[in-house]
């Protein structure tokens, strides 16, 4: 990753530029073997006469689709990530025959960190080890990019099962907000959002939607939301956004109110003229508004792309006004968003009334796909 990133910052005809770019080919094809090692079964089961460690397949696997995103090889970082989720499922779908699943905690945790030989005086010390801390921050690293991305690509993850244990499991949650500086309940809402998404795709390609149960389904997603948002409003107020909790409670509020806006446009459908739709973005703009003078859109792009994106009047002024300041100096993702330019592309969809209404233009996804953008580690 450093000699990519000196590859990367570099002047062109710089003799160090070219052997940091050998280097970064050399460290990358060995990771890629190492990771092809760690997923063969016939591999593990010769590395040594020691249990293998069951997080390293995980962490290497996130590892190189984050070297991926950063060499701009954006598809075989989708594919690294993917193997990576696919490993955490099959860890929860097909456990040992004397052991649980070691993806929950206390129990499971201990199972795994005894697998992995790590002192046993560590699982349930004050101070988890080094690599029960590098396991928790790796898993929530894949959560995160790999719901978001999901829920942009519409498709459900393999890992949903997986992820919804974490993501409801009491000690894996506060390490997820440790980790993410947001609370986990909204990513889980987000991976049933999808679900309930891809299901209306599926029920209306065949014809046999049944409205009633689209809505009854979306009302139970949207009052736990609401439920949980209305725990996080009281705190949320100028002087207490952004500085209290590292910010974890705007960021949490910020994806809720997101996530009721893009609930509504799943059940009805993507249109800013939709009352729920207004009243969810003008709640939503408000605490965007309560936040710093400059966001950083990068960890943000999905409450800022699904809010931003039904935006009307004086509502898009604020997010226009967001994008064209926000000049970050590098992301790792090899898709730098053109943030103004896909908002406009979103709007277009509804300013356009000379044609006939097409509510798909104003859906963010839709915007992604066509610009070729990505999620994944901004």
């Amino acid at each position: 990753m450093s000699a990519l990133h000196y590859f990367n910052t570099s002047a062109t005809g710089n003799e160090a530029r070219a052997v940091a770019f050998q280097d970064y080919h050399e460290h990358r094809a060995s990771a890629l073997r190492g990771l092809k090692d760690l997923q063969d079964p016939a591999g593990m089961t010769s590395v040594s006469m020691y249990e293998s460690d069951l997080s390293e397949p995980l962490i290497c696997g996130v590892q190189v689709a984050l070297l991926e995103a950063y060499s701009k090889n954006m598809q075989d970082c989708q594919s690294y990530l993917k193997s990576a989720a696919r490993f955490l499922a099959q860890q929860v779908e097909a456990p040992s025959a004397n052991e649980p699943s070691s993806l929950k905690t206390p129990v499971t945790y201990a199972q795994l960190i005894h697998s992995s030989g790590i002192p046993n005086a560590t699982v349930h010390s004050s101070q988890p080890s080094m690599e029960r801390q590098a396991l928790d921050f790796f898993r929530s690293i894949l959560i995160w990019n790999d719901v978001l991305h999901s829920s942009a690509q519409r498709y459900v993850t393999e890992a949903k099962e997986a992820y919804s244990d974490l993501l409801q499991d009491e000690y894996f949650t506060s390490t997820f907000r440790e980790n993410m500086r947001c609370e986990a309940w909204v990513f889980h809402a987000i991976l049933e959002a999808t679900s309930l998404s891809t299901w209306k795709c599926e029920q209306e390609a065949q014809g046999v939607l049944s409205v009633r149960e689209l809505v009854s389904r979306g009302q139970k997603i949207e009052s736990v939301v609401e439920e949980k948002l209305s725990g996080l409003l009281h705190a949320l107020d100028s002087e207490q956004v952004g500085t209290s909790d590292d910010g974890f409670g705007f960021y949490t509020s910020l994806f809720a109110h997101a996530l009721l806006i893009h609930l509504h446009a799943i059940v009805s459908v993507p249109w800013p003229e939709l009352p729920e739709i207004k009243s969810s973005i003008d709640k939503a703009v408000t605490i965007w508004q309560l936040g710093p003078s400059a966001i950083d859109l990068r960890q943000l792009a999905w409450p800022f792309f699904v809010t931003a994106s039904l935006a009307t009047g004086s509502s898009r002024d604020w997010f226009r006004k967001v994008a064209s300041e926000f000049q970050p100096e590098n992301s790792t993702s090899g898709n730098l968003i053109p943030w103004s330019s896909a908002l406009s592309e979103c709007w277009k969809g509804f300013d356009d009334r000379d044609v006939e209404r097409n509510v798909k233009r104003c859906d963010w996804r839709t915007v992604c796909h066509k610009l070729n953008l990505s999620l994944l580690f901004l």
